[in-house]
């Protein structure tokens, strides 16, 4: 918050859970009444674990599925009527390039973000009449906290016990992981793509922007 204000705008943050349909509701109806409009939802919110299909419990799937699919589905319900009141609204849903080259040990998460494009795509094509976009963005690994940590560590290093961030890091270097050295996204990557879909006026919709470091035209995640 204080970042934006810095720039002279208002601003107010709320905390909810995106799983719950109410929290959502009152979300939406405080921003209109404090702003007047609600112009842009970006769906960015989500979780991540690893485990093979196999492995994977029942409540595991249904926490990452419930995170990361209806979370992201609540959250672009919420907002429809007002952007459709409004006849303007752009809406962009973090999905994952896990959902363009899938990978092992991923399958609740690789599935649940499958379903964020399915999702994107069907509610552009029920919106494009009333000025409303609604599109996905699909980022490779972002050098975030949601990565950089211990399941994801032991998952690339398995031949190391209790591998380090150092030794995850040395095995990207070996494995040539990402495009020309980078080795991950940073966070302003995916800032830009996302103003660009935002700052659109109108002519993208229901599409994915990949934002994978080069994997897409080698068909490998």
């Amino acid at each position: 918050m204080k970042l934006v204000e810095a720039f002279g705008v208002r601003a107010e943050g709320m905390q909810l859970d995106a799983r719950d349909t109410e929290q959502l509701n009152d979300a939406v109806a405080r921003t209109v009444e404090e702003f007047r409009s609600l112009d842009i939802l970006v769906a960015n919110h989500g979780i991540i674990d690893f485990s093979t299909v196999e492995e994977t419990s029942d409540a595991l799937w249904h926490s990452i599925i419930e995170t990361n699919l209806t979370g992201v589905f609540k959250a672009i319900r919420a907002v429809i009527p007002q952007m459709r009141h409004q006849k303007f609204g752009r809406i962009v849903a973090t999905t994952s390039m896990g959902a363009r080259n899938t990978a092992p040990n991923m399958g609740h998460y690789i599935a649940a973000k499958w379903g964020v494009i399915g999702l994107v795509k069907t509610a552009a094509l029920e919106l494009a009449s009333d000025g409303i976009t609604v599109n996905a963005l699909a980022p490779g690994a972002v050098e975030t906290d949601l990565f950089f940590n211990q399941p994801t560590y032991d998952i690339f290093v398995p031949d190391i016990a209790n591998p380090t961030e150092a030794d995850f890091r040395r095995r990207l270097d070996e494995l040539d992981y990402g495009l020309n050295g980078v080795r991950f996204l940073q966070p302003e990557d995916v800032s830009r793509a996302l103003l660009y879909l935002v700052t659109d006026r109108g002519l993208m919709t229901g599409q994915v922007l990949e934002l994978g470091l080069g994997t897409s035209a080698r068909g490998i995640y």
